[in-house]
């Protein structure tokens, strides 16, 4: 298992342990530019012919979950990120690393 963390804007350090072969990423979430990611997702999402209700139910979530994170209204938990890299056939390393701001 490889251990994953994701620093949310409260500072606070949220341990994940993953199989080993997820991608291992440090995230501090106020580093990621969530409106280019969430029209990504939402971009990528149409591209592979799956509905927004489809990419929920792929990672346990509710439909107004997905809405919202295309639209880049919240930021999501690493475990949600990991899953919606993996239901969209990318890998999670190029879904943040695409988005993180300099």
């Amino acid at each position: 298992a490889i251990l994953v963390s994701i620093l949310p804007p409260f500072e606070k350090c949220q341990p994940i342990v993953y199989h080993r072969s997820m991608a291992i990423a440090t995230v501090t979430a106020t580093k990621i530019d969530w409106k280019s990611m969430g029209e990504y997702i939402a971009d990528r999402r149409r591209a592979i012919g799956m509905t927004q209700g489809e990419l929920a139910e792929a990672v346990s979530r509710k439909q107004p979950d997905i809405s919202a994170i295309e639209a880049g209204r919240v930021q999501s938990t690493l475990e949600t990120l990991v899953n919606v890299a993996a239901a969209l056939k990318i890998d999670i390393k190029t879904l943040v690393g695409k988005f993180l701001k300099k």
